[in-house]
């Protein structure tokens, strides 16, 4: 199974997963993780880390381009999606939450660079 089908595989069971420096950081309903998912996990955590930081890059470069020094962060594309439509208000990926893994990954970022000094 490719990086990408597994990751499809693995939203599609409402398994968060987003980058963490060089881990991966899983949030997955009790049974949801067989055997047979944690070992292609452990194969493929590198591929998945590069495509899973890919998804947080370009979502940080448009948040980037929104962001202020002073204000909220807005919607990565100010999509009006409510947070009872199993979407991410954001990019309109499939979620429980109001916002995804990977868009919270990439606000936090944006957060962290306006904190230390600005964006780039």
């Amino acid at each position: 199974m490719s990086p990408s089908a597994l990751l499809d595989t693995l939203r599609a069971r409402g398994v968060r997963v987003w980058p963490d420096g060089d881990a991966l950081e899983i949030r997955a309903p009790a049974g949801t993780l067989t055997p047979e998912i944690v070992s292609a996990l452990r194969e493929r955590k590198p591929a998945l880390l590069a495509l899973l930081r890919s998804e947080v890059a370009w979502r940080v470069l448009a948040m980037r381009r929104q962001a202020t020094a002073s204000g909220s962060l807005p919607l990565l594309l100010a999509r009006s999606v409510s947070p009872a439509s199993g979407q991410c208000a954001s990019c309109g990926e499939p979620s429980a939450e109001f916002r995804c893994s990977l868009c919270t990954e990439a606000a936090r970022q944006v957060i962290a660079e306006l904190r230390h000094g600005g964006l780039q």
